[in-house]
């Protein structure tokens, strides 16, 4: 099952932190459920990569907030098809890790595809909104902008479209909106 993974042996999970793979002094191995066989090791993160990974999102902030929304949508629409570009082979990887269904797997590659390309297309719906104001002579506007860094923590048993459902809207300026 691990050449069907990865022609070059098992996967070895990294962390990405700061815009570079990391690798920790700790990992733990990960197993195929229907087979027992190791397809990989996963990297496991402490309170100090995850600090790290805060304080990288703290300093990229003020650079990705300056984006405009044909940008933000245009990264979105990237991450989606690199992910129907490697569909098969993502979806190995979670039959291997899961033992889910083959089929299941490839629909889950897609379904979260489904996610980046809606929140796409939202990312460039940023219009303001004036609401009236309980003071007279007066006009309250609405603007939305990004907010801040996000934590986000996803369940295991639905890997990638969990984690689309909610990178995607974090995405957007004024998430709360979504």
């Amino acid at each position: 099952m691990t050449s069907a993974i990865r022609k070059d042996g098992p996967v070895n999970a990294k962390l990405f932190i700061d815009g570079a793979w990391t690798v920790t002094d700790r990992s733990f191995p990960v197993t195929d459920p229907a087979t027992g066989e190791r397809v990989g090791a996963a990297a496991e993160a402490g309170e100090g990569e995850a600090r790290a990974a805060v304080d990288a999102a703290h300093k990229a902030f003020p650079d990705w907030s300056a984006w405009v929304p044909a940008e933000r949508a245009a990264a979105l629409r990237r991450v989606s098809a690199a992910l129907l570009e490697d569909v098969d082979r993502i979806a190995d990887v979670i039959v291997a890790e899961q033992g889910k269904p083959r089929a299941q797997a490839a629909w889950e590659v897609r379904y979260a595809t489904e996610w980046l390309d809606w929140f796409a297309e939202e990312a460039r719906r940023t219009e303001g909104r004036v609401v009236p104001s309980p003071s007279p002579g007066k006009r309250l506007m609405v603007l939305r902008q990004p907010l801040g860094v996000a934590l986000a923590i996803t369940p295991w048993n639905f890997p990638v479209a969990m984690i689309a459902g909610k990178l995607a809207p974090a995405w957007l300026p004024d998430a709360r909106s979504s």
